[in-house]
């Protein structure tokens, strides 16, 4: 069995409140399921606040899980018309 690609996306959220901090939450509980395990949240960062104008900024990592057999993004056979 070989060893899983994992690619990662950094991903930057900025809200009012902590409008950032629900949808990275959401997010994180989410994710996994609906991608069948193949994408998951890293640790959230703190609020940190928008240097200008109001809100918040939080930042994580997005982890892509290639397997074997996971198909390369863009392949994914569409059903006959």
């Amino acid at each position: 069995m070989s060893v899983p690609k994992i690619r990662v996306v950094k991903v930057r959220l900025s809200g009012d409140g902590d409008d950032a901090g629900k949808v990275a939450e959401l997010l994180a509980r989410l994710l996994p399921e609906l991608s069948g395990g193949r994408c998951q949240v890293g640790e959230i960062s703190p609020a940190y606040p928008n240097r200008r104008g109001g809100g918040a900024r939080r930042y994580f990592d997005l982890y892509l899980i290639d397997t074997p057999d996971t198909p390369a993004p863009g392949t994914l056979e569409r059903p006959a018309r």
